[in-house]
């Protein structure tokens, strides 16, 4: 059998099996597209002109890394759900006499066929959903930027690797579930339950420790710029943790109630929690992806609401005063007219000076007082 066989077989299991395929092409889909539009704008196309250009830019490159991390996830989890569904398709090969390396060479084109209509599909969705975006982008901000025709030669290269790297690994993972497996396995594959799972205390643990810090790095920033730092690290730890925790943490906790005999031999904790427990392995990280995606739209939604309601505010207490100063003399002449500004704003910072310490020196004595009066009283 040569290559073109197979190229031809892949191609006709992929056209058979399409209600199967076309959801997670569909998902591969929409993670190109977001992963791609975010690189691209990442990259500074249409921002060269544009005040507060290096924040936005690194705003951007984070929310690169979070969604890049997020569709790897997301698409392995995804490609699961298929190769279950497609186990007694491989285990009919298997009994009508093709070997596991045919299987191999037939996913192999598979995969590049899904990869090449992700990414091709996906790309030029981005490049025309980049425009749209980016007006609305420069809407809420109120800024001016440059529109131009959005195509990065970085961006491009960024996701056919980071989407390349993804098919690569569901395919071994494929690849692993056809040779571990016999055939007559294959093909009872898709009827059977799960498996008990089994307890993974360490990763629970991990998961803990991860979600801890990563609670605490966002709780405890202290200025802006500090928390561009903190709070990308902040959100991969919570995404981390949060996956973590919800399939090794929950299993962990499920058996934790079935070790207790009063507690899991009722009738309804009994069916409850052995339901649960066979199939968390399979839905925990679909709901780590839930409980992560209704997160970040909650987040998005508070964070725009209070930038958008409060930008005034904001700007009247980090810039109180505005200065124009037009001159048509030399250095001398603006320095005199600048002088006389310095000075009376000079005054102003000490005189704001000299009350907050007032004020603190009175509120201290006045706590001095009130802890007399109240030993005295006792």
């Amino acid at each position: 059998m040569n290559n073109l066989l197979y190229a031809r077989l892949a191609k006709t299991n992929l056209s058979k099996n399409r209600q199967n395929i076309l959801p997670y092409l569909l998902s591969c889909i929409g993670t190109v597209v977001m992963f791609f539009i975010m690189d691209t704008l990442a990259q500074g196309s249409g921002f060269d002109s544009m005040i507060g250009k290096d924040t936005i830019l690194t705003v951007m490159g984070m929310g690169t890394y979070i969604i890049g991390l997020f569709a790897v996830i997301f698409l392995i989890y995804s490609n699961s759900f298929l190769a279950k569904r497609r186990k007694k398709e491989f285990g009919l090969f298997q009994i009508l006499g093709m070997e596991k390396k045919h299987l191999a060479k037939i996913l192999f084109f598979e995969s590049l066929y899904l990869w090449a209509a992700s990414l091709g599909i996906g790309i030029l969705l981005g490049v025309l959903l980049y425009r749209l975006l980016f007006l609305v982008l420069m809407k809420l901000t109120g800024l001016n930027g440059t529109i131009g025709f959005a195509f990065s030669a970085k961006a491009v290269g960024s996701t056919m690797l980071l989407f390349g790297l993804t098919f690569v690994i569901n395919f071994l993972l494929s690849l692993r579930q056809i040779h571990v497996s016999q055939p007559v396995e294959l093909l009872h594959g898709g009827a059977q339950g799960e498996r008990e799972p089994k307890t993974k205390l360490l990763t629970a643990v991990l998961g803990f420790m991860l979600l801890g810090v990563g609670y605490y790095l966002a709780l405890t920033c202290q200025s802006s710029m500090d928390a561009l730092d903190k709070f990308f690290n902040a959100i991969a730890l919570v995404m981390v943790g949060t996956y973590c925790l919800f399939s090794a943490g929950s299993i962990a906790f499920l058996k934790i109630l079935k070790k207790n005999k009063n507690y899991y031999y009722q009738t309804r904790h009994f069916t409850s929690i052995s339901g649960m427990l066979y199939r968390m392995k399979q839905n925990a990280v679909g709901l780590a992806n839930i409980c992560i995606l209704s997160t970040g739209v909650l987040l998005v939604i508070s964070i725009s609401t209070c930038l958008w309601t409060g930008i005034e505010e904001v700007t009247y207490t980090r810039f109180p005063h505005q200065i124009s100063i037009e001159a048509n003399t030399g250095v001398s002449g603006i320095m005199k007219t600048v002088e006389p500004v310095s000075q009376k704003m000079i005054e102003e910072v000490k005189t704001g000076i000299d009350q907050h310490l007032e004020e603190k020196q009175l509120r201290k004595s006045m706590k001095v007082i009130r802890d007399t009066m109240l030993c005295l009283l006792l």
